[in-house]
C-alpha cells in the first residue's frame, strides 16, 4: 500500500473500473436485455464484482514480475527480514485493493437500486468467496462458476455445490501448479 502513496495513479483501476463497468453496462444494456435496469442490475452486479476484482488482480502479477526482473526481490532477500514478508505484504495490500473495489461496486449498486435478497450475510459470504478466488490465480480459474456462486450468495439461493466448485477449482489449480513446479516460484521469491 506504500506504493500507492508514491504513485496514486495505481488506485485508478480500483476506482475507475468498478464505476465505469457498473454504470456503463447497467444503463447501456439494462433496458434492452432485461426490460429494466433494476432487473439487469440483479444479474450484472455479481459479474461486475468478479470482473472488477479480476482486473485489479492483474496488477499484483505485473508488479511481482517487475520486481523479479529488476532485482528488487534479490535486494530484499539480503536484508535481515522474515522471508515470506514480501509475499504476505503484497497479499495484504492486494486484499485492501479488492475490498475497496468490492465496496465501490456494491455501494454503486446499492445507490442504483440493487437490493440483495441474501442480505448482509449473503453479500459478506460472496465477498469472502471472491477474495478466496482472487488469491488463487484468478486469471486461470473458471470465472463462470465464480459469478454463478456470487449471484446465488447475494440472492440467498446458494448451494454447497456452487461454492464447492469455486473452492475446489482453486485448490486443484494450486495443487497442479505446485506439482508441476514444486516451490520453484516461491523459492525464487522468498
Amino acid at each position: 500500500m506504500l506504493k500507492v502513496k508514491h504513485v496514486p495513479e495505481q488506485l485508478g483501476d480500483v476506482v475507475g473500473i468498478p464505476i465505469i463497468f457498473t454504470l456503463l453496462f447497467t444503463y447501456l444494456f439494462g433496458g434492452a436485455l432485461a426490460g429494466s435496469t433494476g432487473e439487469y442490475l440483479r444479474f450484472l452486479l455479481p459479474g461486475s464484482l468478479a470482473m472488477t476484482v479480476l482486473m485489479v488482480s492483474m496488477y499484483a502479477g505485473v508488479g511481482l514480475n517487475t520486481d523479479l526482473t529488476k532485482g528488487v526481490l534479490d535486494r530484499f532477500r539480503s536484508l535481515p527480514a522474515w522471508r515470506p514478508a514480501l509475499i504476505v505484504g503484497a497479499l495484504l495490500g492486494d486484499a485492501c485493493r479488492y475490498v475497496i473495489a468490492s465496496g465501490l461496486v456494491l455501494g454503486l449498486g446499492l445507490a442504483m437500486g440493487y437490493r440483495p435478497a441474501g442480505g448482509v450475510a449473503g453479500v459478506a459470504a460472496a465477498i469472502a468467496l471472491l477474495l478466496i478466488f482472487a488469491f488463487g490465480l484468478g486469471w486461470v480459474n473458471p470465472v463462470t462458476h465464480l459469478v454463478t456462486a456470487e449471484r446465488a450468495l447475494m440472492n440467498g439461493t446458494a448451494t454447497t455445490s456452487q461454492i464447492g466448485r469455486v473452492v475446489s477449482a482453486r485448490g486443484l489449480l494450486m495443487a497442479s501448479h505446485s506439482i508441476s513446479a514444486p516451490g520453484a516460484f516461491l523459492n525464487r521469491v522468498m
